[in-house]
């Protein structure tokens, strides 16, 4: 084999193995501009819904068409000439729950879709065991209550009997089902932490081989302990299995943050965490069901929405069967992430690739500057093998007419000093210190025109980058890891 032979070779590796595919590129069109997108992390596809905008007393917009695509920009149409006006999927992706488009209204009709068939629209107002029921498949509407029916949020965890209502989705039958209550003596105490206005917190899901499971968790009063039990159900409602993760902490203290099992209240228009299941975040790897359990450290313990000054964070990871596998805690010494804030503002979650893990902490410090803080971990060992800090301004979003905010297809509030004409979000600024094609294309961009921004998914295999003005093009992009 000669010299040049060799070298091209080695040049289709290197390009295969950092592959950028663009997936579409399209110009606004009247009456047909893209809405938003929705990332389905089951099928690892994304969803665009197209429509008419609308720019005026009315924020409803028309949803016209969805179309899903792939990473190699394979194309498939959802629904085409529709008119309605929320969109919601079913975890699998396979159905989706739209509402009949109404110009002044939140609503009241719906129906679902599949591949194969549809619905009659449903009018859910006059349906009082929707409120109740606000989760669904690809079969069923389900939620969880109480012998009143009340809504998930009014019920009370140690008092009251949980039912499981479901609805078929085709026939309208419902059913509603007292199930066996996770086991509340593990919760309370006087070793533990009191739940806030006696809301002990549960979080419902939907996960892969199961209906539903029910999340809870308890505190130790000194915070160097919490145990996370996850207890699951089939479809009618029989509990099949439980599984618990303790994190023990033995040189450092818990302390609450933003996470994917936060839940939040309202008092007075102030928002403030709900219950004690924000002390950490639960993430599931779906390859082989190993668990995550992940949040911020502390010196001192404080009580839920009391201020705290987090010095660090821990990341724990357990087979499925809840038996330890490894932990990392990382000091953090960073001005920014040290202060003494309200948690609400530190926010910390945890992205999952075939190889390593990404921490992300996200930090307000106020209005203009944010931090956006990420570790790389080796998934089978836990060592941190990559560290970024990346500081941004706050950057102003396309504005408003008249005290009137309209809804747009992109949303980014980051700049950074380089790209003062370019918007992003805290994905796309880590997935440019990840990748040099992201950032080389971004580079390439250094002075334009108009206003361009940006919105990054990390997934599975990639990067979808997302890329437009929010007036007169959108382009996505795949990059390969």
């Amino acid at each position: 084999m000669n010299k040049l032979s060799l070298l091209s070779i080695l040049y289709l590796v290197f390009n295969f193995s950092t592959a950028q595919t663009v997936i579409v590129e399209e110009k606004y069109e009247d009456k047909m501009e893209p809405l938003t997108y929705y990332f389905n992390t089951e099928t690892q596809l994304l969803f665009i819904e197209k429509g008419q905008q609308q720019k005026g007393i009315s924020s409803n917009d028309v949803v016209k068409e969805i179309y899903n695509y792939d990473k190699n920009g394979t194309k498939k149409t959802i629904t085409k000439n529709s008119n309605f006006m929320r969109i919601e999927f079913s975890k699998s992706g396979n159905t989706f729950r739209a509402t009949e488009f109404e110009s002044f209204s939140f609503g009241k009709n719906h129906k679902y879709i599949t591949e194969n068939k549809a619905t009659e629209y449903i009018n859910y107002k006059k349906d009082k065991i929707f409120k109740i029921t606000p989760f669904f498949n690809d079969q069923y509407e389900w939620g969880i209550s109480n012998e009143k029916l009340k809504q998930i949020s009014k019920v009370n965890l140690q008092k009251d009997k949980l039912v499981l209502v479901k609805t078929d989705i085709y026939s309208r039958k419902n059913t509603k089902t007292t199930i066996e209550k996770p086991n509340i003596e593990r919760l309370i105490g006087k070793n533990y932490v009191k739940p806030r206005k006696k809301r002990l917190g549960l979080l419902l899901d939907n996960p892969k081989n199961y209906f539903f499971e029910i999340i809870t968790k308890s505190i130790t009063k000194d915070y160097k302990s919490s145990t996370t039990y996850r207890t699951f159900y089939d479809d009618d409602g029989k509990k099949v299995n439980e599984v618990s993760y303790n994190v023990l902490l033995d040189k450092n203290i818990m302390t609450y943050s933003g996470n994917n099992n936060t839940q939040l209240d309202h008092i007075n228009d102030i928002t403030v965490f709900d219950n004690n299941l924000t002390i950490n975040g639960l993430t599931q790897d779906k390859r082989d069901k190993s668990v995550y359990i992940y949040g911020l450290i502390t010196e001192k313990a404080k009580k839920l929405n009391m201020p705290n000054k987090p010095i660090g964070y821990y990341l724990f990871k357990f087979d499925h069967k809840g038996k330890l596998i490894w932990k990392s805690v990382k000091h953090i010494n960073n001005k920014l992430f040290n202060k003494n804030k309200s948690l609400k503002h530190s926010y910390i979650s945890l992205l999952i690739s075939e190889n390593d893990l990404l921490i992300i902490h996200t930090i307000g410090a106020n209005l203009n500057e944010k931090e956006n803080i990420s570790f790389n971990h080796n998934k089978e060992t836990g060592t941190i093998i990559k560290k970024n800090d990346i500081k941004s301004k706050r950057a102003k979003m396309l504005g408003s007419i008249g005290g009137l905010q309209f809804e747009y297809f992109l949303y980014a509030f980051n700049k950074i000093e380089s790209h003062k004409e370019i918007a992003f979000d805290a994905e796309t600024l880590i997935a440019m210190n990840e990748n040099s094609k992201i950032k080389n294309y971004i580079n390439s961009l250094k002075d334009p025109k108009v206003k361009i921004l940006f919105n990054t998914i990390i997934a599975d295999k990639g990067y979808w980058l997302i890329e437009g003005d929010n007036k007169n093009y959108y382009k996505i992009q795949f990059f390969d890891k």
